[in-house]
C-alpha cells in the first residue's frame, strides 16, 4: 500500500531527526579561581560530517568567594577512527560569555556589609574528553581570555 510506504518513511525521517538531539548534565572542579561546578548542555547534530556536533551549555560555579554564572557556545569534535575499547576522543573549541562575583561578607556594629565586585567577561574555550557510547564522558575543558579557569567535568548525555 503506498499510504503504508510514504507514512513508513516520514515516521523513519522522523526517528533519525529526533536522534540527533540529546541533552547532558555535567559536574566537576574548576581551578582558578576554585569552584564546585555544575551544568546542563544540549548535544546538536551531527552539522556538516558525522563527526561535529553543536554543544551550547550553561553552567554555575560555586567557591569561597567567587559565584560564576557562564554560557558556553562550544563545537566538537568526534574522533571515531581512534577508539580503543568503549572510550572514543573528542576536542572542541568555542565561546564563553560568563558572570562572576567575587565578594566577601561581614558584619560590623550590627550591620552587614559586602565588599563585592561583579565582572562580566567572553572568552574562547577549549576542550578534550573521552566519551562512551552510552552517554557518560570526562572532560578537561580551559577558558582562555576572560576570567581565566580550567575544569575538570565528569557528565552523562541522555
Amino acid at each position: 500500500d503506498p499510504a503504508t510506504q510514504a507514512g513508513r518513511r516520514v515516521e523513519g525521517e522522523v526517528t533519525r531527526n529526533v536522534r540527533r538531539y540529546h541533552v547532558g548534565v555535567r559536574g566537576g572542579v574548576s581551578v582558578d579561581p576554585e569552584l564546585i561546578t555544575v551544568g546542563a548542555h544540549a548535544n546538536l547534530g551531527p552539522f556538516f560530517t558525522r563527526h561535529i556536533t553543536f554543544r551550547p551549555g550553561l553552567e554555575l560555579g560555586f567557591g569561597e568567594v567567587t559565584t560564576l554564572f557562564g554560557l558556553n557556545l562550544d563545537g566538537v569534535y568526534h574522533i571515531t577512527g581512534q577508539t580503543r575499547g568503549r572510550w572514543s576522543p573528542y576536542a572542541g573549541a568555542g565561546a564563553n560569555f560568563s558572570v562572576r562575583h567575587i565578594g566577601f561578607e561581614g558584619e560590623q556594629d550590627g550591620n552587614r556589609f559586602d565588599f563585592g565586585d561583579w565582572d562580566w567577561a567572553s572568552g574562547i574555550n577549549f576542550l578534550v574528553g573521552m566519551e562512551t557510547g552510552g552517554g557518560a564522558f570526562f572532560e578537561l575543558n580551559a577558558t582562555a581570555h576572560s576570567n581565566p579557569h580550567v575544569r575538570l567535568l565528569v557528565g552523562f548525555n541522555f
